[in-house]
């Protein structure tokens, strides 16, 4: 990381999606108010901060992209419930969110995918830069 920027992990990625509510979407129990994905996307990704923000005003968690995260896929159950860390190494890493061709009801808070960064198709897939906390010397 350049800094302390960097990927989110999947636990802080759903962590700033769900933004202390408990909303199935990120800042609406609707998902046409926050998601750009199918039928409202008409299959393609659209501009930014266009729909509603979640409460910490984070856009556009919910379809339009998957996010990429730092982990590396990995099942739940070997995971620890406070703030996981995926396997440290693996074929696949997680995307989250679900993009324009993703079925509204699918772009949850809780939506993962994952791919292998290496042969991935780009296409509906971007990234969210996050930044550790560097303290002072």
């Amino acid at each position: 990381s350049c800094e302390g920027y960097r990927l989110p992990t999947e636990a802080e990625w759903e962590y700033f999606a769900r933004a202390g509510s408990n909303f199935r979407y990120p800042g609406s129990i609707l998902p046409t108010d926050v998601s750009w994905s199918k039928p409202k996307s008409v299959d393609q990704y659209h501009p930014v901060r266009q729909l509603v923000h979640n409460s910490w005003n984070i856009y556009d968690l919910s379809g339009n992209v998957w996010e990429w995260c730092w982990d590396y896929y990995g099942r739940y159950e070997r995971a620890s419930a406070v703030d996981p860390l995926g396997p440290q190494m693996g074929l696949e890493k997680i995307r989250r969110g679900g993009d324009y061709a993703v079925e509204q009801k699918h772009a949850t808070v809780t939506r993962r995918s994952s791919k292998d960064p290496r042969n991935a198709d780009w296409t509906g897939t971007g990234f969210r830069i996050v930044r550790t906390r560097i303290k002072s010397k």
